[in-house]
């Protein structure tokens, strides 16, 4: 290919191939966007291949083609999801051309790039293809007038689509998937506070088979094992009493009862669950930091020896879990790290495949005490070497269980490599001490996360690493609402702020039972219709309802046209609250969708000037 080396030049990471029966396939990462590659397999190829290396060669291969991104308006390159068809040649994505998300199903075929066929509008995220002989159907989830994914569909190659399973309770959503090892269905259904499983065969049919009836217990069903020929199901799963979650196993399609605790973390808590084979890994976090087990289907675990690994970095799991004899393989990244191999015996040493490729940059984690005395966590990267006080870039985001900052991101090495340091506040609401961290920022907790988020720019300045009057907030959607509350509360705290489509009006949206989102989004944010401790906190952080005139920091704000969950109108009126401010605004025509490349360009150019210019330095008081 003509373009290889012009591509790889430029390319910040790859994503571990992924095999099917005729292709390799896999994603190049940079700043600017992602890019979907295939490569046609050859006969001696062997295993999954790990990271840049093989991508490149892969790239290289006669026959590889780029499969998105073809052209600005090739649907593929903005997919929200994708899902590739077992045998390789063809690919199933959601893209929203729109800009209302209601998302459009499509199918591609490798070998006929530029003829998508539609099969289906108002569709969710959530798409895979069927096991066994019915790898041809697809699976995909409609969605209603509030956007919630209420059914899980099945579309044949001839166009005809069959409900498999409606969930008609309007709190919950439901997402479809296709288990690790390749030959089952999970449908989950769930609520903030529980979960119902499902499992789907070959020919569609579904049953029941975990998560019991109550309001209190939740369910997560990631994979399968293979054991004996016999299979072995595996749940993330908290019995509702304690909020300890804990790893349970069955066999065949079992009900409630069938299910057996093989293990229980004695002080910390799970974060996630990886499985495939015979082992499962499992994160957990506690008083003395993170720590990674395996855990076998009999329920024996051992720790995996990860110090000279990562060197302590905050890791996440991400592709390529497996078992050959008494070794097991799984793919991991780092805030600073592109994903890596790495092996771990039946003792549990771990062995990096590749070596260490990320000595340009160090990171540290800290803590900031909020109000209420509790211990939140920042993580903090710059590039080694770098002056001490220097400008600093602090994103946040603190809702619906989203880990921010815990895999590799080019768009952060960007700022790095500007000499700015970058933080990345862990407040509650999102899950970076498991599912508990979650559960306390929600409802009346937003306002926690708010507290949180103002404790860590006040741990953040004081760092040495960091010049407080240079001091850039950074927030998208729910993560906005944090930092326009901040805004509203303690200007003092930053220089500037970048906004990627902030939900500013809370309040309001959460208050009106015919707005689109009301009914859904209660179960994170909280009902301020029927709860008094939700509506009086909401009354306290809402940033529309709470602006006002003042010293404000320089603002860029992106706003999309059609976005039905952060409207335009809305971030227009909280700007006019504010008064008299310097603001870069940034109207696209999409939907709820961010300009995060825009945004890294801005702070890159906006904070690295200002590193010579100490003296003309702007300082809101």
């Amino acid at each position: 290919m003509s373009d290889v080396a012009d591509v790889s030049a430029g390319m910040s990471t790859f994503s571990t191939p992924v095999e099917t029966d005729q292709w390799w396939h896999f994603k190049c990462r940079t700043a600017a966007g992602v890019a979907r590659w295939a490569s046609p397999r050859r006969p001696d190829d062997q295993g999954s291949g790990e990271g840049k290396v093989v991508a490149e060669s892969l790239l290289a291969r006669p026959g590889a083609r780029r499969i998105g991104d073809d052209s600005p308006s090739d649907l593929l390159g903005s997919a929200v999801a994708v899902a590739f068809h077992p045998s390789g040649d063809r690919v199933a994505y959601v893209s929203d051309s729109s800009g209302t998300e209601h998302l459009r199903l499509y199918v591609r075929w490798i070998d006929q790039p530029g003829h998508d066929e539609v099969f289906a509008d108002s569709v969710s995220h959530s798409l895979c293809w069927g096991v066994g002989d019915h790898a041809d159907h697809l699976y995909f989830c409609k969605i209603d007038d509030t956007l919630r994914p209420y059914a899980v569909a099945r579309t044949t190659a001839s166009g005809d689509t069959k409900d498999v399973l409606v969930e008609h309770d309007p709190e919950r959503s439901v997402r479809v998937a296709r288990c690790v090892t390749g030959d089952a269905l999970v449908v989950h259904s769930a609520s903030a506070v529980s979960t119902h499983v499902h499992a789907v065969d070959d020919t569609g049919t579904v049953a029941r088979f975990a998560g019991p009836d109550r309001s209190d217990a939740r369910w997560h069903i990631d994979t399968v094992f293979a054991d004996n020929g016999t299979r072995r199901w595996i749940a993330l799963a908290d019995n509702g009493q304690d909020g300890r979650f804990r790893v349970m196993t069955a066999t065949g399609v079992p009900g409630d009862e069938c299910w057996t605790i093989v293990y229980t973390p004695k002080e910390n808590h799970i974060r996630a669950l990886h499985s495939r084979g015979t082992h499962a890994l499992v994160e957990e976090v506690g008083p003395e930091g993170e720590r990674y087990m395996f855990v076998s289907a009999d329920g024996t675990a051992h720790v995996v020896q990860r110090t000279d690994i990562w060197n302590g970095r905050p890791a996440r799991y991400v592709l390529d879990l497996s078992s050959a004899g008494d070794t097991t393989s799984f793919t991991v990244s780092t805030p600073l790290d592109p994903p890596f191999v790495v092996d771990v015996d039946g003792a549990g040493r771990a062995r990096r495949r590749t070596p260490e490729t990320s000595h340009t940059y160090e990171m540290t984690q800290i803590g900031a005490v909020a109000p209420d005395g509790l211990s939140v966590p920042v993580t903090m990267l710059r590039r080694r070497g770098a002056d001490w006080g220097a400008p600093c870039a602090v994103e946040v985001y603190g809702a619906y269980g989203v880990e921010l900052g815990r895999q590799f991101d080019p768009t952060v090495t960007q700022l790095l490599d500007a000499g700015i340091v970058v933080a990345i506040a862990h407040v509650r609401g999102g899950s970076e001490r498991g599912p508990g961290w979650h559960a306390l920022g929600i409802g009346a907790g937003k306002e926690d996360s708010v507290s949180d988020f103002l404790a860590c720019l006040e741990e953040i300045g004081r760092h040495l690493w960091v010049d407080p009057r240079r001091v850039a907030a950074w927030g998208t959607s729910a993560g906005g609402t944090i930092v326009c509350a901040a805004i509203n509360r303690a200007p003092h705290l930053m220089f500037a702020a970048a906004l990627d489509v902030p939900f500013v009006d809370p309040l309001g949206t959460l208050s009106d039972d015919k707005a689109p989102l009301a009914l859904r989004d209660r179960a994170e944010w909280g009902d301020p219709v029927h709860d008094a401790m939700v509506l009086a906190a909401m009354q306290r952080y809402s940033p529309l309802q709470n602006a006002g005139p003042g010293p404000h920091p320089i603002l860029r704000v992106t706003a999309g046209q059609h976005d039905p969950r952060a409207p335009l109108a809305d971030i227009e009126r909280w700007l006019d609250r504010l008064g008299e401010v310097d603001v870069v605004r940034v109207i696209t025509e999409s939907g709820h969708t961010g300009d995060r490349a825009g945004t890294v360009q801005w702070l890159t150019e906006l904070l690295a000037k200002t590193r010579d210019h100490d003296a003309t330095m702007r300082r809101v008081s």
